[in-house]
Parts: structure tokens; sequence; C-alpha cells
């Protein structure tokens, strides 16, 4: 999910502190293009595991 492991929670918690206290526009949207990455690539990998259960 995300590159240095821990829950979902708490990367979304590092992201939403590192968007806070950011003081660029531009770093801002990329720490928010990398949050909405990582959540397609946990949504997927969620995803792939519920078909996998299923077989």
């Amino acid at each position: 999910m995300h590159a240095q492991g821990g829950s979902p929670h708490n990367a979304i918690r590092n992201y939403a502190a590192a968007i806070t206290e950011t003081a660029t526009p531009e770093l801002k949207a990329a720490l928010r293009e990398q949050l909405n990455l990582d959540l397609t690539v946990a949504d997927t990998a969620i995803n792939l595991a519920q078909k996998m259960g299923q077989q």
C-alpha cells in the first residue's frame, strides 16, 4: 500500500499532517496526488484479495 508499511489509517494521518504543514501549493498538490494513488492501490489490492477468496 505505502512504502513505509503500517496501517492505512496511519498513512492517511501522515499525509493529512504533511498536507496541512506544507507551505507550497505545488507540494500540497503532489501530496494529495500521492495519497489518491496510494488509496487506489489499496482499493485494488483489497478487490483482488476478495476475488481470490471467492475462488
